[in-house]
This record gives C-alpha cells, structure tokens and sequence, in this order.
C-alpha cells in the first residue's frame, strides 16, 4: 500500500510540474536555443591556463594574474572559480547574458582584459544589494555587449556557497525572458505547494499538540523558507538592501533544518523507547550539528555542515531499513522518505555541492527541492497514517468505555429493580408482621371488652389488670418501634459517660451469670483486656443489648445451650463475641435478623411475648455508639454475634 501512495504521490508531482511548465512554454525552439555553457576552473587564476585560454604569451598572464590577486575574495576560507569570456563566445548579434544559476553569490568579480591591460568592470561583495543589478531577476543575470570584447577579453571570478559549482551559461535575450519566467513560475509553484502542506500541518499541530507535530511544523516552515530563498525571492522582495543578512539567513536556514529534521525522526519513531542506539546516535549528531551553527554563522559558510550531513547517509539508510520492518502505523512510509531524502539531498545534493563538477548546479537546486517536496509529502502521509491509527485506537478504546458504561448503567438498573423489589417485599413483610403484631393483644382486648360488657366474667378486677397489661405491652412495643426508626430521639435518650473496659465487663458479667444461675456451666466468660481503656458508652444500654442477645441463645437453644461470651480489643474497637450452640441461620435469615418484627421460624412457632424488636434495637443502640453488630454461624453450631464498639470515637449520632 505505501508503495502505491508513493507511485501516486510522483505521479501528482510530475503532473504538476508538467502543467507549470506546458502554461508557461515560452523555451526558444532547438533553432533559437543558442545557450553555452563556460568552461569552469576551480582555486586561483592560474598564469599558464590564462595563457592557453587567451593565447598571451606567459609574462603578460603573469602579470594580469598579479593584478587580479589584488582583489581578494569575500569569503577567505572558501577557494573561488573562474572563467573566461572572449568575442567568438558570445551566443548571438543582440545582448548576451552571463547566467550563472545562482540567485546570489558572496562574491563576483569581473574583469576586462585588453592588451595586456586589467580594468575591473563589476564586483558583488556580501554588502551588495539587489537593486543595482542591471536584470532585475530573482536569479543572478549579468548582460555583456560586443562592444566590451572587441579585441579584449573577459575574466570572470566568483565564489559560491559551499563551493557549489555554478551553471555557467552564455545566453540571449530569449533565452533570459523564457529563463526567468519559467523558474519564477515553477518556484512559485512549488512554493504554493508547501505553503498548503504547511498551513496543513500546522492545522494538525493545532488540534494535535505534541513534540512530534512541533518539530514537523518547524522543518516545513525552514523548508518552505528555503525553496523561496533559493529561488531568490526573500533576497529581491524581503530585504533587498542588506546582502549580508540574506547570506546570514541563508547559512541560519541550512543549519537549522537539520536540528529540526533529526529531532522529527526521534519522536515519530519514538527511538527513546523502541531503539535506544539509534537514540544516543541521534542524539551525538544533534549535538555536532547544534556545535556547528555558530561556526557557519560566523564564517558565512555551511561547509563543515555539508560534510557532516554526508556521514550521516549510513545512519538515514539503517534507520530506513529498521523503520521498514516496524509494524507501527505510517512506519513503511516513512522509511521511504528517509530513503527518498538519502538520495535527492545527501547523496545528489549535498554530494554533488560537496565534489565540484560531479553534478550540474541546475540539477542539485532541482534535487534539493524536489527531493525536500516529495518528503514532504511523505511525512505528511506518515504522520496522517499515525494519527489515523490513534483515532482508530481512541474511538475503539471510546467504544469499549461506551459499552462498558452502557452495562454498567443496565447492571445498575438491575441492582435498582432488585433493590426496589426487596424493598418493597420488605415493607410488605413489615406490615405484614405489624398488622399481625397488632391484631393479636387487640383481639385478646376486644374479648376482655365483651366478657366485661356482657357480664361473662368471673372476677372483673383480673380482666382489667389483663386490659391494662395489654394496653402497656402495646405501648412499649410502639414505644420501641419509633425508636427504632427515630435516630435522632433514641441519641438523646442514651446516658452516655466515661468508663472503663473493666466496669462494662464486671455489670454485663454478673447480670448475665443471672441467666444462667441454674446452670452455671453453661456460660464460659473470655478476658483479653488490660481493663484500663476507657470508652464512652450508655452502660445500661449495652449491657441491655448483651442481656438481648444471651436471652436470645437461651430461648432458642434448649435448655442445654452452650454459651461462650468473650471480650477483647483489636484496633482500638472493643470485640463483644457471644457464641451459643443452637441452631444455625440460613443466609437469608442472617440478612433479616436485625429488621424490625422479623422472627426466625422457631421463634414464629414458639413466639410467647417476642415481637421480634430486641435484635431491632441492638443493632440501633450500639450503632447510636459509633459500633456496628454483626451476626455468623458459630464454630460451636448455633449463632456468633459480635458488638464492636470504638474505644475513642464518638457517638454516631451525638
């Protein structure tokens, strides 16, 4: 699939360049293409090859070689190139035009040579602005007349940046026109393209904030800035006066891009993570190439730049191939561009700027940026390819929560419908047991009634102590039964104080043994406390509380029940275990035990005076002391009831 993107990706290129340049067909045909190109030699005039080309004899191009010296080059660690120019060059009758493919070079100087004589006719400095150029051209043109070579000759000397070779060409006035408009067009096509990639990766960087689509942003900005300052458009309509700081942004932009490139391919591929050899590499070649900016600003020249961008070719070439067998989204894609960037701009571009000759200039300002476009596009692919999958990843990962949401509000629907269910089957059961509770002492009261009415009884005081003694046992069940549900009056009512362990035990021992004083065997009393904690309880409540539950055991059990109460403390809460040996409770039956009126199956058969509120009131009087009670199965076989009560906290409802 990356193949056939990157086969559709030429083919868009091609198609572009091929329209721009079929809308701007004004190349003179095979017969008006009279172009030369010069004979270029590099380092310093040298007298003997002046001799040969001019045919003078050797002391004249001697001395013209010493005059020539005279004029030092601008940049003086970068050696210059030259070439000559006589009469029978020149490519037509009209104007003739020096092209050198350049679109500014740190220094041009031009020298007229006639008879033995040297007068210097033009000299571009740093400092030369672009308005006193004759041809107001984004590229560098210089116009030459017959007139000037009748019988003299012409020397011209120049540097480039880096050293590049420059296109020499003789050209004529067709020849200039259609040159101009061509590349104008082109370039401003090809810029316009990168501007829309740009305004496209900074729209991704907005939405999609991190390093990766930082540093990608920055290097397509230096890359956009370089194709119009090598295609001369910052120089002529940016900052036409001031030569020196075009050479100064120039030198700024090729150093920078590669920073920016480097730590690009770091994050994308995640290397701190997944290789961290290609890490600590990268790393060391961010480091010389940050060493390095200085250096080219100060010396105006990105040579030493060129030559470190040359030995990083092998670590561009294993990372694509390492890139290459990643299964990470976009990771095959972007192998490509990197591959792409090893052939057009370090092997063509910078190699062919690096060794003069090895590659025409025209051809390393094409690979520079067209190789730059097409990664470019690449990156972007990659990148789109990247953020692709983690949508995909984040939309998967929104679903599943969605889903797990989605059953979680149906579990919790359940749980609701379950709850309201129980809830109601708990208030039905509650009436019921209320209704039940009621209707009995009231029927008992309406017969004691009638007896009195119709004069039925025997002894009429005894039927009313039974009315009366119906009539409290009413009220004391109601009496409990708004205690149980009012929290706040059965706070008040508890008289609670400060005691010590040892107090508690000592009432709740001797009260109990009373239970027991026909078998006194059938209790057992466990100590595990110092005695000395103190804790703030109603005494007489819990001591009600312990008596509820034993008398529980007792009514329950038979009358061969075994008793086991024990007393500890653990984690600052007083332990309260009564343990008995009757009969155990279903699971149902623990869940209901401390509901109001709820009475287990025996107590149903053998209820007496139990209405079912003892456990009821336990569990909200020790609650009252910031406790909890709990009821289990017991190792003895019957019930394990535990009261927990805080030795330092207070009161729950206080």
């Amino acid at each position: 699939m990356p193949y056939i993107t990157m086969l559709r990706l030429f083919s868009l290129i091609f198609m572009l360049f091929s329209m721009a340049a079929g809308a701007v067909d004004f190349t003179p045909s095979a017969e008006r293409r009279v172009s030369e190109p010069l004979t270029i030699h590099f380092g310093k005039v040298d007298a003997a090859q002046l001799s040969s080309t001019l045919g003078i004899n050797e002391r004249e191009s001697q001395s013209i070689a010493e005059v020539l010296s005279s004029q030092a080059p601008e940049l003086k660690n970068e050696s210059y190139q030259w070439a000559t120019v006589t009469l029978d060059m020149l490519v037509s009758e009209g104007r003739n035009y020096i092209a050198f493919g350049f679109a500014r070079l740190p220094w041009l100087s031009i020298a007229l040579v006639n008879n033995g004589e040297v007068s210097f006719l033009t000299q571009y400095t740093l400092n030369t602005p672009f308005n006193i150029r004759e041809v107001e051209a984004p590229q560098l043109y210089l116009p030459i007349s017959k007139e000037h070579l009748e019988g003299a000759s012409l020397i011209v000397r120049y540097q480039t940046f880096a050293n590049a070779p420059a296109d020499l060409r003789l050209i004529n006035d067709n020849e200039l026109n259609s040159n101009i408009l061509t590349s104008t067009v082109i370039n401003a096509a090809l810029s316009g393209i990168i501007a829309a990639v740009f305004v496209i990766v900074l729209v991704n960087f907005y939405f999609n904030t991190n390093a990766t689509n930082a540093y990608y942003c920055l290097w397509t900005l230096l890359f956009l800035l370089i194709v119009l300052d090598m295609s001369g458009f910052t120089f002529q309509y940016f900052w036409p006066s001031q030569g020196k700081f075009a050479t100064l942004f120039s030198a700024c932009l090729m150093t920078f891009v590669p920073v920016f490139h480097l730590l690009f391919i770091k994050k994308f591929l995640q290397l701190k993570h997944r290789n961290e050899t290609l890490h600590l590499l990268y790393n060391g070649f961010l480091t010389a190439y940050l060493l390095l900016i200085p250096v080219a600003i100060y010396s105006k020249s990105v040579h030493y730049n060129l030559i470190l961008s040359l030995s990083i070719i092998p670590l561009f070439l294993y990372t694509s191939y390492w890139s290459l067998k990643q299964s990470a989204p976009g990771s095959v894609t972007f192998s490509l561009s990197l591959l792409n960037h090893v052939i057009f701009v370090n092997f063509i571009a910078i190699g062919g700027t690096m060794y003069a000759g090895f590659i025409n200039v025209h051809h390393i300002s094409s690979a520079i940026k067209f190789g730059y476009l097409i990664e470019v596009m690449l990156f972007t692919l990659a990148l789109a390819q990247q953020n692709k999958s983690a949508q995909n990843n984040l939309l998967s990962t929104l679903q599943t929560q969605v889903n797990a949401l989605s059953n979680t509000v149906q579990t919790e629907k359940q749980f609701n419908r379950q709850n309201q269910q129980a809830l109601e089957k708990k208030e039905h059961r509650l009436f019921t047991d209320l209704s039940h509770e009621l209707r009995t002492p009231l029927t008992v009261m309406k017969v004691q009634v009638e007896s009195l009415q119709y004069n039925i009884v025997e002894n009429v005081q005894e039927s009313y102590g039974k009315l009366m003694d119906k009539i409290d046992e009413l009220n004391h069940f109601i009496n409990q039964l708004m205690l149980v549900t009012d929290n706040e009056k059965l706070a008040t009512m508890l008289n609670l104080r400060d005691f010590t362990i040892c107090k508690l035990v000592n009432q709740v021992h001797t009260q109990a043994a009373t239970l027991f004083k026909n078998n006194k065997e059938q209790l057992e009393v466990n100590y595990q406390i110092s005695g000395t904690e103190k804790i703030i309880i109603d005494l007489d409540a819990i001591t009600n509380c312990v008596l509820e539950i034993l008398g529980n055991a007792i009514k329950h059990g038979g009358d061969k029940i075994q008793v086991k109460m024990s007393f500890f403390s653990v984690d600052s809460n007083l332990i309260i275990r009564i343990e008995d040996s009757g009969t155990p409770l279903s699971y149902e039956a623990h869940q209901q035990l401390f509901d109001p009126l709820y009475k287990s199956q025996s107590a149903r058969t053998n209820s007496g005076k139990s209405k079912g509120m003892g456990l009821a009131m336990c569990k909200k009087v020790v609650e009252a002391h910031s406790g909890q009670i709990e009821s289990f199965n017991s190792l003895l076989g019957g019930l394990n009831m535990e009261i927990k009560l805080p030795l330092t906290k207070t009161p729950a409802f206080s």
